[in-house]
This record gives C-alpha cells, sequence and structure tokens, in this order.
C-alpha cells in the first residue's frame, strides 16, 4: 500500500472503518487496564459500571466510528486527503485526549498539545514501515476483537447465572421483607414526624398499621458507612467501607443470611456513586440492579465520552472566549460516569418486573430512591406543591412528596399481586440533609441531628404491632437482626439487639448511647467540620454529645432544644449531664469531657 495513499476508492472507507474499530479497541482497552489497576493493585474507586471491560471500548468505538464516517466522506470528494497518515493522526489524537484526561493534574490545553505531539510522532512509525503496520493492525484488530467478544459473552452468562441462583424456601410461610431506604430523607421533613407541610400523607396512613421509631439514627451521616451498617449491624469503625474503600468481606450481609436460608434476593438502586456493586453492598444479592445499560451509559463509560460531554456542555454554556477556558480546566472525567438519573417510578417498575407472581419462596428486596438527594428530583405536579422564600426546602420537601406518592403505588401494586398481606415493609433512609442549619448544607460533613435522625417505620400484619410509636433511640444497626427475627431466621454471632423488646418489654433503663461517627472529609470545604479531623457522637433519650478530633466539644438538649442552638458544653459538662453520658469505665478525656472512643470497643451486650 502506498503510505500517502490507501487505493483504490472504492476500498477506502472500507479502510477507514477498519482503523476506527482497531484504534478505538486499543484506546478502549488500554483505558481498561487502567482502570484494573486502580481498582484491583492500587485499591481505588474507579467509579464505573460493573461492565467497563466491554462498555469502554465500545464507548470509544460509538466516537470514533462517526469520524471514520466523516473521513470516508472526505476519501471520496478528495483521495489524496485521506492517507494511512492522516487517520493515525486523527485516530489517535481521539484516543490520546481520553487517556490522558484521567489525568487530572494535566490542563486542558497542555493536554491538547501533547496528543498533538504523541499522535505526530506515531503517524512518522507509520510512514516508516507501511507494511509491517498493516499487518500488525490486522492481526490486533482481529485479536481485540476476539477479547472484546469473550469478555461480552462472560458478562452475560455471569449475569444470568447470578438471576439464577435463586432456591425455594423451605418454610412457604415465611414472609417476604421489602427494604425501602430514602436516600437523604431527614425525620425532620416528614409530616409523619410532626413537619408542618403534608409532605408523607401516605406514610402516615401507613404507620397506623406498624411501628414508628422517633428517634432512629444513623450510624453514620451518609451513604456508603450507612448502608453497610444496615446490611451488616455494625458500627461504621467496624467496617472499612469510606470515602475510597468498598465494603470489604470480613462480616455477612442480611442478604447472605436470607439468601441461604431459601430467600430469593434482589436490589434495585438509584444511587449510582456509593451503592453501586463497586462499593461492596452486593453480597447476598442475586440481582444487583445498579447501573442501566443504554446506548448513552455506554458513551459515557470511557473517559473520551466524558470528555466530550463535558467539553461540549462548557460551549453551550460559556458567555464567551475566557468563560470557555474557564469551564474547561474541569472537562475532567469525574466521579459517576452515568447517563441518567433512576426515578421512583423507574425503581418501582424493576422491582415489580423482576417480581414473580407465581413463586412461592419469599424474597428479601432492598429498594434506594435517590429523589431526595441533591439535585433534588420531583415532577412539575410535586413542584407546585411548596412554595415559600426557601426555593432549596421547597424543591427537597416536593422530592419527598413525590417519593410518598411513589411509595403508595408500589405499595397498592403490591397488594394487587396478593404479596402485601406477607410482606414486611421497612421504609428508613440512610442519612438526613442540612438545609442551612449550622451554616452547613449536603451531608457526610457533620454529626448533628437533621443528617443523624431519620425515618424509621416497620409494618408487618400479623408480626409487628400496629399503631406502636417508640420515642426512644434506635440505632439502624439493629434493623438488619430486627428483620432476621421477624422473618424467623436465626444468625449465630449476627450482631445487634433485635428492636422487638422495644414494643415488647420496653427500653432497658441502663440502655447504652447510640453511636454516629464520620471520618476526616476527602477534598471537603474548609468550614465543614468533618475537614478537620474525625467525629463522633452520642446520642441518648435527652442528649446529643458531639466531640471532634480536634478537642471541640458540643452538647445539646435535643428535647428542649431540637434545632441544637445551645451548646451546653461551652463551660464544660456538669456532673448531671456527665452521668447521663456515662461509658464504659467512666472514660474522660484529658480536656474534662467524656470521651466516646471507648464505646468503639464496646461489644454487644448477650442476647
Amino acid at each position: 500500500m502506498d503510505p500517502h495513499g490507501i487505493g483504490v476508492r472504492g476500498r477506502r472507507a472500507e479502510a477507514v472503518l477498519l482503523a476506527a474499530v482497531f484504534f478505538a479497541l486499543l484506546f478502549g482497552f488500554a483505558e481498561v487496564a487502567v482502570l484494573a489497576v486502580q481498582r484491583h493493585v492500587m485499591g481505588r474507586f474507579i467509579w464505573t459500571p460493573g461492565s467497563f471491560a466491554w462498555m469502554t471500548p465500545l464507548g470509544y468505538l460509538m466516537f470514533f466510528v462517526p469520524v471514520a464516517g466523516v473521513v470516508s466522506l472526505i476519501a471520496l470528494i478528495r483521495p489524496r486527503w485521506v492517507t494511512t497518515s492522516t487517520m493515525t493522526i486523527a485516530f489517535t489524537i481521539l484516543g490520546t485526549l481520553g487517556l490522558l484526561s484521567m489525568i487530572r493534574r494535566i490542563h486542558p490545553l497542555a493536554l491538547a498539545l501533547l496528543a498533538l505531539g504523541i499522535a505526530a510522532m506515531v503517524a512518522r512509525g507509520t510512514r516508516s514501515h507501511p507494511a509491517v503496520w498493516n499487518r500488525i493492525r490486522v492481526r490486533a484488530t482481529l485479536g481485540l476483537s476476539a477479547l472484546w467478544l469473550v469478555i461480552l459473552g462472560f458478562d452475560l452468562i455471569g449475569r444470568t447465572t447470578r438471576a439464577a441462583q435463586a432456591v425455594d424456601s423451605t418454610d412457604p410461610a415465611a414472609p417476604n421483607i421489602l427494604l425501602i431506604v430514602w436516600d437523604t430523607v431527614r425525620a425532620s421533613s416528614l409530616s409523619l414526624y410532626g413537619y408542618g407541610r403534608e409532605t408523607t400523607p401516605f406514610l402516615k396512613r401507613l404507620a397506623s398499621g406498624g411501628v414508628v421509631f422517633d428517634r432512629a439514627i444513623a450510624t453514620a451521616p451518609w451513604t456508603l458507612p450507612s448502608h453497610a451498617s444496615l446490611f451488616t449491624g455494625r458500627n461504621a469503625h467496624e467496617l472499612d467501607a469510606g470515602w475510597m474503600t468498598p465494603l470489604g468481606p470480613q462480616y455477612p450481609t442480611i442478604a447472605e443470611v436470607l439468601r441461604d436460608h431459601g430467600y430469593r434476593t434482589a436490589a434495585f438502586t438509584a444511587n449510582w456513586a456509593y451503592t453501586d456493586r463497586e462499593k461492596g453492598l452486593a453480597r447476598g444479592f442475586e440481582t444487583y440492579a445498579d447501573h442501566r445499560i443504554t446506548p448513552a451509559q455506554v458513551m459515557l463509560s470511557s473517559a473520551l465520552g466524558q470528555t466530550v460531554y463535558r467539553v461540549v456542555g462548557a460551549l453551550l454554556s460559556a458567555t464567551g472566549l475566557t468563560d470557555f477556558v474557564r469551564q474547561i480546566e474541569y472537562v475532567h472525567p469525574f466521579p459517576g460516569r452515568t447517563a441518567y438519573r433512576r426515578v421512583a417510578t423507574e425503581i418501582n417498575s424493576e422491582f415489580l418486573s423482576w417480581l414473580d407472581e407465581e413463586s412461592t419462596a419469599p424474597f428479601f428486596a432492598f429498594l434506594n430512591f435517590m429523589d431526595a438527594h441533591e439535585p433534588y428530583h420531583a415532577p412539575d405536579e410535586h413542584l407546585s406543591r411548596f412554595e415559600s422564600a426557601n426555593p432549596l426546602t421547597d424543591v427537597y420537601d416536593s422530592s419527598i412528596a413525590y417519593l410518598d406518592d411513589a411509595l403508595e403505588r408500589l405499595l397498592v401494586e403490591l397488594d394487587r399481586t396478593g404479596q402485601l398481606d406477607r410482606t414486611v415493609v421497612v421504609v428508613t433512609s440512610d442519612h438526613g440533609e442540612l438545609l442551612g442549619e449550622h451554616d452547613l448544607v449536603g451531608h457526610g460533613n457533620s454529626l448533628y441531628l437533621p443528617l443523624l435522625n431519620v425515618p424509621l417505620l416497620l409494618v408487618a400484619p400479623g408480626r409487628v404491632p400496629a399503631g406502636i410509636r417508640i420515642r426512644d433511640p434506635v440505632s439502624l444497626r439493629h434493623l438488619p437482626i430486627t428483620l432476621l427475627e421477624t422473618a424467623g431466621v436465626t444468625a449465630t454471632g449476627f450482631p445487634g439487639q433485635p428492636l422487638s423488646r422495644l414494643w415488647l418489654t420496653g427500653p432497658a433503663p441502663d440502655a447504652a448511647p447510640i453511636l454516629a461517627e464520620v471520618r476526616k472529609g476527602l477534598n471537603t470545604p474548609a468550614h465543614e467540620p468533618a475537614t478537620a479531623g474525625d467525629i463522633w457522637s452520642l446520642t441518648t433519650p435527652r442528649y446529643h454529645y458531639i466531640v471532634h478530633e480536634i478537642g471541640r466539644v458540643e452538647l445539646f438538649d435535643h428535647v428542649e432544644d431540637p434545632g441544637e442552638l445551645n451548646n451546653l458544653a461551652r463551660g464544660g459538662l456538669p456532673d448531671s449531664l456527665a452521668e447521663a453520658l456515662r461509658l464504659p469505665g467512666d472514660t474522660v478525656s484529658g480536656a474534662g469531657h467524656l470521651d466516646p472512643r471507648p464505646l468503639l470497643a464496646t461489644p454487644d451486650p448477650p442476647r
């Protein structure tokens, strides 16, 4: 082949297309290799769908094929313009931009110049040895294509195998368990808990048939460690689930226990960032639906797709050249390669589609709804329900009202199928949200009660009493053992105390304070408390005690001061308040304050 031409005009389009396939697979698998090293060697999150090994090369191909189409058209009009060198330069620039964009310390303009330089060097090599280059390209394309098909096949087989692992229960009378997590929903914004706006009218009606916990306290103020506690019954410090580390296999999960007792297990989650399969929460689930595979998702499963998406966004939103240059400083791929947001109706639909109405085996299903997580989501008809001078609160409340409406639709459909009467329904949240309290917004940044006090409702006809409210604080980590007890499943060594003791015998007079924790923030703003270090808190029926690693101490009477405005610990702890927070060993820190850290090593009392 002529190094400066491709041959007869009729074969040029074919050559261009083959070149696009070769370079797409080459750069796609190069990115897969980088991601694999980051995940399996460096132990880092890579924020990609579980099927990234075949999706990423396909994502490159979805960008290279349109470029190949343009180049082929040029070849038909101006044959001399399209050579092996021009094809190599075009595709190498694209692929190199994608790979180098994964390095955040390179400015995008420097990245573009570097890509041009690398492309020129590669093109020079193809011109020097055209015959060798062509043989390598053909053989490599065949080999990489075969590798892609093998990876795709294994992924499809794995999905089918996981979906077929369910077995019939040995106890057909065992109840279904439906664990619903409204991500980022605080109890104080629900009309179920006395909020002035009717955000949860259906939840109020549902509560009349079950047990409501007024002070359900999350173990952590953000998603991953809180979900890990919900699944394992362990406190956050016992688990390795952190900002950049997944939940490890050292402790069993409730899904594993129930699966081993004949339950069909499935999860449908909208939180693509911290509850997807990569974060270690999928153990025990035969079906785990996190990322949907769509054309848009495939495109954004490559660094090139993420970069193009952000550059186009900057072009469309920039007010001028200076603004565009400023915006493209942030075009590097960002954690969370998702092309969509799963809304509540989609989670409902996916769960109901999975549900087998003919099966006699009970199910354990975990549903995570993310509509009340920033950016808050609610359809227009819900957005118009609440209007005030505080649009942030309005849209947050609207998203909760949308979740309440979606819950009603879900349970009505479950009732229609005849499954509701034998189903234990749990509605809770992993953590709450700050909407300006303590001059903070969001979550994961502190341990104030709007972040920890979450809804918790159990409804199970014939298994849980109706119309009961539990006033004393409870930890969400006791929910797994409670559900296992309700299902009649004995799990030796599974931690926690069943919450049933609170409606059967009442709270123990010597019950330990409820522990919550947050580790030092990662890349967080300087004004957020967790940026300075770890924080621990204890909640009793009356007090909320917070200790910061840097020595700061806060104590609030949450009964008299629900807004946590008056820090009672400013002048030290009076003996009467210290006694209310007494810890094992009567431990007092060097600063004269009770130190919650000894509680971290205190085991559960025997059941």
